[in-house]
């Protein structure tokens, strides 16, 4: 069965989480994140699905969500052989500093070979996760079946609204000149540069802090119209954040690659791009 979380502790979670957001962005390897080299294009005008995982070996498949939110319910489901029919369903998550796997949550394998596992979400970042079949208690290790490894990335709930239109042409905080073509997001607190991946209706864009905001709407974030756009969010919405990294501050941050190229075109020919 799965494990219950009170709505303290969640809540609790939840705050220990964004106190962390600030921390993570002082050192991105906290978080498994990155730093990109000078000149590199970190910006992409696209945004990237989320699909459904579904993972098979052997006799155990496994289905689930390749995102969720911290302090939510994943569910896992999958089919095994009948002749597992009420044995225990283990879902295990990968722990990297003594690689090894710890159990999440479990349940029983039905009548019918399928399962249904629920895990109420307790980490951040990318998680590996599995599903084994425990076959017998005593002999675990000798008699268990287990699905692959299935990576999911877990963020941090927050809301998130958009700007541009009116402000096309000006500075941004952090010293960029912010066009329709900008990618990127305000943030009150986070250094300039810091990356941030951000989520919503399984979709993720990976987008840098460029200005500073919002200070209206309940918003935590502020993104620019182009990663809005990219991402299909036309209002203030809930989205998953995640630090990704960080990369110098520039003034040509935030430009997708096509932009970025053409700029530095124009700079070559003295502005005449053919």
């Amino acid at each position: 069965m799965t494990p219950r979380t009170s709505a303290k502790s969640i809540v609790l979670l939840l705050a220990t989480a964004a106190s962390a957001l600030g921390a993570c962005s002082a050192s991105a390897a906290t978080t498994g994140g990155s730093t990109a080299a000078a000149g590199s294009s970190v910006t992409s005008a696209t945004a990237t699905a989320e699909p459904p995982i579904v993972m098979s070996a052997g006799t155990v498949t496994l289905r689930t969500s390749s995102a969720a939110l911290l302090g939510g319910v994943l569910s896992f489901t999958g089919s095994t052989p009948r002749h597992d029919a009420r044995r225990t369903v283990e879902i295990e998550r990968l722990e990297p500093a003594t690689n090894t796997w710890l159990a999440a949550a479990s349940g029983r394998v039905n009548r019918h070979g399928g399962f249904l596992v629920r895990w109420r979400t307790n980490l951040l970042g990318r998680v590996a996760m599995r599903a084994i079949v425990i076959a017998s208690p005593r002999a675990r290790t000798a008699s268990t079946d287990s699905s692959p490894a299935a990576e999911i990335t877990i963020y941090l709930p927050a809301r998130a609204s958009y700007y541009g239109p009116g402000f096309y042409g000006q500075k941004t905080a952090c010293g960029q000149t912010l066009s329709a073509l900008t990618i990127g997001v305000a943030n009150r607190t986070l250094p300039c540069g810091t990356l941030v991946e951000v989520s919503y209706e399984n979709q993720r864009l990976t987008v840098p802090v460029i200005d500073r905001g919002p200070y209206a709407n309940g918003a935590d974030w502020d993104l620019t119209q182009a990663a809005a756009q990219s991402l299909g969010i036309t209002e203030t919405v809930r989205v998953g954040t995640l630090i990704a990294g960080s990369t110098l501050n520039t003034p040509t941050l935030g430009l997708p690659p096509e932009a970025l190229q053409a700029e530095q075109t124009a700079a070559v020919t003295g502005g005449a791009v053919s």
